[in-house]
């Protein structure tokens, strides 16, 4: 048996194979110069026949395997690749931009007002009107807890916002309840909106008293706990100083604007009673400087009145309506007294203050 031989390829068919193989890995390619397409092998950099410019068929470098992450998906070009990571982070970024904002836009409003109210013992409230003035008070809370509870709980209930100034008689700037002045001498009342009134349940309608209004007679705290403490009635008629109008009324409150102001007002009109303003003082006047407030006040009261007495026959408010838009409170016990203040609660543990039946 003639044994078989494995012979290799001679190098003509070599020389063949390659030329195969070349050709089956050719692209079309077109010179940049002169634009004349010409079969270039994959891999490969052939001059120009025409013009010499070098054609190249060699593919752009990729980025090596180990530089992309796993996890990664190829994002569209000129756009950034986010991982599930990266996307944590930028959430946690964007979250603490947040904090740090809002921190940085309530840092003012929150901490500087105590800082101005350092040095003040008591509660500050500040009345923010509709002329764009404000008036800072200092609520003798610790000299005359139950007056100023009155006035700290009603602003606390939103009771005296979108009531207006309702007299500046006699270099005195009242307020209270009195929401609009309406023909025939009457008057809408807050006390009387049962609107605000019905979202006060911490306050209830006493048995002996079903017609009237939940703040016709509670708010009747007329005793003061000690009148030999400075804020009693012997400051009523001192500038800057606020006191309830009449000693039998929790709702109405004025601020005298000059020592020398006249505490009586008289009834306007045909008829010739008079009514006494014999309130106590429960705060006064603060601010950055002495007159700040006051001076606010003294303007409100130099206003041009609304002088008809068939409006109403006590009160002369200004003709330009001033209006109480807000009062904020600061310095306010929020941990203690007031954090569980409840009015029905304190009022029965003070009915021997008041002159009224019990609480059933």
């Amino acid at each position: 048996m003639k044994n078989d031989k494995k012979t290799s390829l001679t190098s003509k068919e070599r020389k063949a194979q390659r030329r195969a193989g070349a050709e089956s890995s050719q692209s079309i390619c077109v010179c940049e110069q002169c634009g004349k397409k010409l079969a270039v092998p994959a891999g490969k950099i052939l001059d120009c026949p025409e013009c010499g410019t070098p054609v190249s068929n060699i593919p752009e470098i990729v980025p090596e395997l180990e530089s992309i992450q796993p996890g990664v998906v190829d994002p569209p070009v000129g756009r950034l690749a986010f991982s599930r990571k990266n996307i944590y982070w930028i959430i946690a970024a964007v979250c603490m931009a947040a904090v740090l904002i809002t921190f940085a836009v309530l840092t003012p409003v929150v901490f500087m007002p105590m800082y101005e109210y350092r040095d003040v013992d008591n509660p500050v409230a500040v009345i923010e009107l509709s002329n764009g003035g404000s008036v800072k008070l200092e609520i003798f809370e610790k000299e005359v807890p139950d007056l100023a509870t009155n006035f700290l709980y009603l602003a606390r209930k939103g009771f005296f916002n979108g009531t207006i100034i309702f007299d500046t008689t006699n270099q005195y700037v009242r307020f209270g309840q009195i929401e609009e002045f309406e023909s025939g001498g009457t008057m809408k009342l807050r006390s009387q909106n049962t609107k605000f009134t019905d979202a006060v349940k911490d306050m209830t309608v006493h048995k002996d008293y079903p017609a009237r209004s939940k703040f016709d007679y509670r708010m009747n705290r007329g005793k003061v706990d000690d009148p030999a403490k400075r804020a009693d009635s012997s400051n009523v008629q001192r500038a800057g100083y606020l006191s309830l109008c009449y000693n039998i009324s929790g709702t109405e409150f004025q601020i005298c604007t000059s020592n020398n102001a006249q505490l009586e007002v008289d009834r306007r009109g045909p008829v010739s009673s008079r009514k006494t303003m014999n309130g106590y003082v429960l705060g006064v006047c603060i601010g950055a400087s002495p007159e700040e407030s006051l001076k606010t006040v003294k303007g409100i009261a130099a206003m041009e009145q609304l002088d008809d007495y068939t409006v109403n026959p006590w009160w002369n408010p200004p003709k330009e309506t001033v209006t109480i838009k807000n009062i904020k409170l600061y310095k306010m016990d929020y941990w203690g007294k007031w954090r569980t203040f409840h009015w029905d609660n304190d009022f029965k543990s003070k009915m021997s203050y008041w002159a009224v039946p019990s609480l059933s």
